[in-house]
């Protein structure tokens, strides 16, 4: 595999991915004819990349720490299949890289997703939906008659 992205700010409202063929070097941003693209403010975008990191890092590092118990004579396969009664209880130990992970992405959260999910009313997330498409539309309106209006005034074609 060979995948070269940079993803900021993924979780916030105007996140930055850069993609392309291009390294992340002088000779390849300056001398070679190598590509890059800037995706700025797309947080679909940006979700596709941050999951797609995530399953690429989640995938590496267990694989590191396969690799490292076989290092230490430990059964590789073994290590990851022994039943234990709290298997979630290194999520939740402070300092821990498993709690930090988890307090990232769910700090604040009231409960589970799921009885959030539950408690909401259903017709919520669609009107919600409804009325996002309709700013959207009117959004993309104004900007193509604003366009319009500047080609116009410059004597330029629009």
């Amino acid at each position: 595999m060979h995948t070269k992205y940079l993803v900021i700010d993924p979780l916030s409202d105007d996140p930055l991915i850069c993609t392309g063929s291009a390294n992340f070097s002088s000779n390849s941003l300056q001398e070679n004819d190598e590509n890059m693209v800037l995706i700025r403010g797309d947080t679909r975008v940006a979700d596709v990349y941050l999951t797609e990191f995530l399953r690429l890092h989640e995938h590496f590092y267990f694989r590191d720490a396969a690799n490292s118990m076989a290092g230490k004579g430990k059964d590789e396969e073994g290590a990851f299949l022994e039943e234990v009664d709290d298997w979630t209880a290194n999520d939740f130990f402070p300092g821990s890289y498993l709690n930090s992970r988890r307090e990232m992405f769910f700090r604040d959260a009231q409960g589970s997703w799921g009885k959030q999910a539950q408690a909401r009313d259903p017709n919520e997330s669609i009107g919600q939906g409804r009325q996002q498409a309709i700013e959207d539309k009117r959004k993309a309106s104004e900007k193509r008659r604003a366009a319009k209006e500047k080609a116009e005034g410059s004597g330029g074609a629009p």
